[in-house]
């Protein structure tokens, strides 16, 4: 038997309706009052939707950036900020280290609108605010998922690494920004990682990849090492220095990057796969010598990096070190 009522229950019995009078409206329910109420909500302003702009071609850039030179206030870009939109779904994240790279970007960006059908973000990744990069993604990127990454740090290996920490599509590529020519390779490389494959490798030396334009002493440091690796290291490629390269986004977010230069993290990140017995594709790929801007390969500063992973890949061809010895993140 209960000793009092229960509070918490609500009654049963519907709360009575007011008693409509002549002359007096009833909250919330006069027809008057609800007509008034529509009027003022049919007179509020509709405001306008907006959609990301479309893309300025490289030419209009140019004569905007020449006509804008001669303006003191300049337009600043306003009219085309909104381009910086995110994408619903991205299947790949493209890590795009760039330094003054506005001569280059409006191709690049072309060639990924034309070449490529897979769902992609693109991550820019630069130093300074002032980085002429931006105001040209801005003008020409219309119709592309873009998002601005600021380096922390200094110089392309900083750039990258914030990128990568920035990227959570399964699949992550990066890309040169002066590179227009190997878009046509990105959807192949992104079935192949959906596919299983842990690092897809773009290779210059493999019948159908080419250089062009590479300064001498740069193809001989390139070849000779790409060859000791290959035959006497037993790497499955046949370039295993290009940066350009698509990993899977798992394994990428389970092997911490011990480089500290360069793109040597390119090939750290190629013989940690190799020494744990994961998948490594390969597809042909051209290489043509930047024609705008300097290029940033430093092989005396990177050089005692790139031998850290040489020996590493020796050892595990010739001195048998196993799975066990490489470092891994905490899942």
């Amino acid at each position: 038997m209960m000793s009092g009522p229960r509070r918490w229950f609500r009654s049963a019995q519907p709360p009575a309706r007011p008693e409509r009078k002549a002359g007096v409206s009833v909250p919330g329910g006069s027809t008057s009052s609800r007509r008034a109420r529509a009027g003022r909500h049919q007179s509020r302003p509709q405001r306008a939707r907006t959609t990301a702009p479309a893309p300025m071609s490289t030419r209009a850039y140019a004569r905007m950036r020449t006509e804008d030179s001669g303006n003191a206030g300049g337009r600043q870009w306003r009219a085309r900020e909104r381009f910086w939109y995110k994408s619903p779904v991205a299947d790949l994240d493209i890590v795009m280290p760039v330094y003054n790279e506005g001569a280059n970007i409006g191709a690049v960006l072309d060639a990924l609108r034309r070449e490529v059908k897979t769902p992609l973000r693109l991550l820019v990744c630069h130093d300074s605010d002032s980085d002429d990069t931006l105001p040209a993604l801005k003008a020409l990127g219309g119709g592309l998922a873009i998002k601005a990454v600021k380096n922390p740090g200094r110089g392309v290996h900083a750039a990258v690494m914030a990128g990568f920490a920035a990227a959570d599509a399964p699949a992550v590529l990066m890309l040169p920004a002066d590179d227009d020519y190997n878009a046509p390779l990105i959807d192949e490389m992104a079935a192949l990682v959906k596919g299983g494959a842990a690092v897809v490798c773009a290779d210059r030396f493999m019948p159908g990849g080419r250089m062009e334009g590479c300064p001498l002493l740069k193809y001989v440091l390139v070849r000779l090492s790409a060859f000791a690796l290959r035959h006497a290291a037993r790497l499955p490629v046949d370039d295993p220095t290009n940066g350009f390269r698509m990993f899977s986004g798992e394994v990428l977010r389970s092997l911490p990057v011990e480089s500290k230069s360069g793109f040597s993290w390119s090939l750290e990140l190629l013989v940690k796969c190799h020494r744990l017995g994961l998948r490594v594709e390969r597809l042909p790929a051209a290489w043509i010598e930047r024609r705008e801007g300097k290029s940033r390969f430093r092989i005396a500063a990177w050089m005692l990096d790139y031998l850290r992973w040489f020996l590493f890949a020796f050892a595990t061809t010739w001195l048998g070190r196993g799975p066990e010895t490489v470092a891994r993140r905490a899942a």
